[in-house]
């Protein structure tokens, strides 16, 4: 399940971080200061890399550099509106903005950590500088996803177990 903080209207789509499909009009775009997406773990999981890529399909440079922060959380049912102090800092992730090479998709390791969820907060704000994500994939021994059912929080997203 997504969780969302904060994208923009026209590309705050269900399914649009995990669903395997890359390119703009496949995009997350964070809309205010603090946005943040994220995917909410249907079993807590031990994860050691993620990865996240503006456009996949190497068409658009915009909007991918700049700073992310990677975070993790163990609240029970994390969500839009798990407070800022429930989430545990990894690291921080600065995409230099040199075109098409900060654009394409980055895979990036941590050491292990048993998380029921992971987000991945924005600094730029809008279509003209906001951060735009066209997959968030997580590895480790994530399982798969109960059900069908998604989290109403403005938008969810269906976890999908994929292989690097």
């Amino acid at each position: 399940d997504l969780i969302n903080g904060g994208g923009y209207p026209a590309h705050d789509s269900i399914g649009n971080l995990n669903d395997g499909l890359y390119g703009n009009e496949n995009s997350w775009i964070g809309e205010t200061a603090g946005s943040f997406a994220g995917i909410a773990l249907s079993a807590s999981s031990t994860i050691d890399r993620i990865a996240f890529g503006r456009d996949n399909n190497g068409a658009f440079a915009d909007r991918s550099g700049g700073a992310y922060v990677l975070q993790y959380t163990t609240d029970a049912a994390p969500g839009a509106a798990t407070p800022d102090s429930s989430w545990i800092t990894i690291g921080n992730i600065w995409l230099d903005g040199d075109g098409l090479a900060s654009a394409d998709r980055h895979e990036y390791s941590f050491d292990p950590v048993t998380a029921t969820g992971v987000r991945l907060l924005v600094g730029g704000v809008g279509v003209a500088s906001g951060r735009a994500i066209d997959e968030l994939e997580i590895y480790g021994a994530v399982p798969e996803p109960a059900g069908a059912g998604l989290l109403a929080l403005g938008a969810a997203l269906l976890l999908r177990r994929r292989r690097a």
